[in-house]
């Protein structure tokens, strides 16, 4: 059902995912021998992807009766996922050139990022990558699902098992396909009512719990179940429209998680430079915590400028 209404049980899970992306980034040397946030980190790099994925799969599923596939679809896309990606790629060249790099290194530099970003110096833009090519098929994998539903359920699922090559993160796109897909799936079943009743919602948050406490207790479940099962919960969430209040800090987050996600890392390695130069005896976890809240104001304030935030209205 389609209101003015912005979603905010969107925003705050995107708001959630993204908090836990920059958390994660802290992956330096001296922080990561750390036990307590090694075990974090690995916490997150089990679902915080995944969720971005369906969350970005979420917005499609509910977008694509209104919209329209043709080369203004492909501009508005391109235009938002390609520019941050081209501009990164050129600030990258630039730092390359003062720093008096040859320029055969910078040449194999810019290679290396848009053939296979996760192996790249600028591993983040691997997500941008993917995304973009996900919209990119979106058409596809929705006509293949309204001609036979079972055989795209099947074909998706095939293709989440492979480990294929690093060439245009087509492992990484193996990896996430499920995932995106999800949420089309789901509204094509019109399974809606099923999962936002409120039994339903009970027992998606109690086997969430259950998976958590496992995780814990050194027992974890595979990827693809535990993080499925996360993303029925979530979808049940975002179509219950959980009431958060009218202000929530994940909710504000969640509103400029693209900004935050493409200028996390360069804030973090500036920060960190100077943590470790000038005030090594602060403690990590001082650093982390003053980092990320810097980090959250910077992006927060430059996304009334730049970026246009998502806005999915259900």
């Amino acid at each position: 059902m389609m209101t003015s209404e912005r979603n905010k049980t969107f925003d705050y899970y995107l708001g959630i995912a993204i908090l836990l992306v920059v958390l994660g980034h802290f992956s330096f040397p001296s922080i990561i021998e750390d036990k307590n946030y090694q075990y974090l980190h690995d916490l997150i790099y089990k679902f915080h992807m995944p969720l971005f994925f369906f969350l970005s799969g979420l917005t499609v599923s509910f977008s694509i009766d209104s919209k329209v596939y043709d080369w203004r679809f492909y501009r508005l896309k391109a235009t938002k996922f390609l520019k941050p990606f081209i501009v990164i790629v050129l600030l990258y060249t630039m730092r390359s050139h003062f720093m008096g790099r040859p320029l055969n290194e910078i040449t194999s530099d810019v290679l290396n990022i848009i053939i296979m970003p996760a192996k790249s110096k600028v591993k983040f833009l691997w997500f941008i990558q993917v995304l973009f090519i996900f919209y990119l098929i979106t058409p596809l994998l929705r006509k293949v699902i309204e001609w036979k539903a079972e055989l795209a359920v099947i074909l998706v699922l095939v293709i989440s098992q492979f480990s294929a090559s690093y060439f245009f993160s087509i492992d990484l796109i193996c990896e996430n396909l499920l995932f995106f897909s999800l949420p089309i799936f789901i509204k094509h079943y019109d399974v809606h009512d099923i999962l936002t009743s409120l039994k339903v919602n009970r027992l998606l948050r109690l086997v969430n719990m259950l998976i958590l406490v496992a995780y814990f207790s050194n027992f974890s479940l595979p990827k693809v179940i535990h993080c499925s099962v996360l993303c029925f919960m979530v979808w049940s969430e975002v179509m219950r429209k959980e009431d958060y209040g009218d202000y929530n800090i994940f909710i504000e987050i969640g509103r400029r998680s693209y900004i935050i996600y493409l200028w996390n890392i360069p804030i973090i390695n500036v920060m960190y430079v100077i943590w470790w130069k000038f005030i090594p005896d602060v403690h990590h976890y001082v650093f982390i915590l003053c980092t990320t809240i810097l980090c959250i104001i910077l992006c927060v304030m430059g996304s009334n400028f730049s970026v246009k935030n998502i806005n999915l209205k259900i």
